[in-house]
């Protein structure tokens, strides 16, 4: 953690301090005119249980963040519950997860984004998400709907199907096999009937 803010650090010093107050006002002021709001992908989001997912929640427009005044709050109101609780937490030297995995990317918070990546997606999971940005002294928030499928338990189907076919198929040979043998042998016992009355009339 220390080294990936050290680095950020270095990377944000390439601009002398001078050029970045000459510059704030001008990028703040395009960000102020372009209306402060934060973006996500849709109203639900579909994953596959046990797949990793990223939730996408971005700042449409912005400039270059100095991400020390920006701060990022994930929330998560599972279903069934009417409670909103805290997921993810980001701001100044502050970060900490409430959900095993949960991490933005700081890099990415530079250039306007505040995604949410999460791994091993369970059931459990599924529930409506709002990621709430902050940019002193700007605040938006949204949120978005997270379904969890279970591949094996919706697509059971694809197993059952075949094998109801096959059974089907099974059973319809059976049939046309008891019906071709009772022919045969019908017109046997007709023959043979036939041969003795020709027999009895010699």
């Amino acid at each position: 953690m220390n080294l990936r803010k050290t680095e950020m650090a270095r990377r944000s010093g390439g601009l002398s301090p001078w050029r970045f107050w000459c510059l704030f006002p001008v990028l703040w002021g395009a960000l102020q005119a372009a209306g402060f709001r934060v973006e996500m992908a849709g109203r639900t989001q579909t994953v596959f249980l046990n797949d990793n997912i990223t939730i996408t929640c971005k700042i449409p427009g912005s400039p270059a963040l100095d991400i020390s005044t920006v701060g990022v709050v994930w929330f998560v109101r599972k279903k069934g519950s009417e409670e909103k609780v805290p997921l993810f937490e980001y701001y100044g030297d502050h970060e900490k997860a409430y959900r095993t995995g949960a991490n933005i990317s700081p890099e990415k918070l530079m250039r306007g984004e505040a995604s949410l990546h999460l791994p091993a997606i369970q059931l459990s999971d599924a529930g409506e998400y709002f990621c709430k940005v902050v940019v002193t002294p700007e605040m938006d928030e949204k949120s978005v709907q997270l379904e969890v499928v279970d591949p094996v338990k919706n697509n059971s189907y694809v197993i059952v199907l075949p094998i109801v076919a096959v059974l089907i198929l099974a059973i319809i040979i059976v049939v046309y096999c008891i019906q071709k043998w009772y022919k045969q042998k019908k017109q046997t016992s007709t023959s043979m009937t036939k041969i003795y009355e020709a027999v009895d009339q010699i």
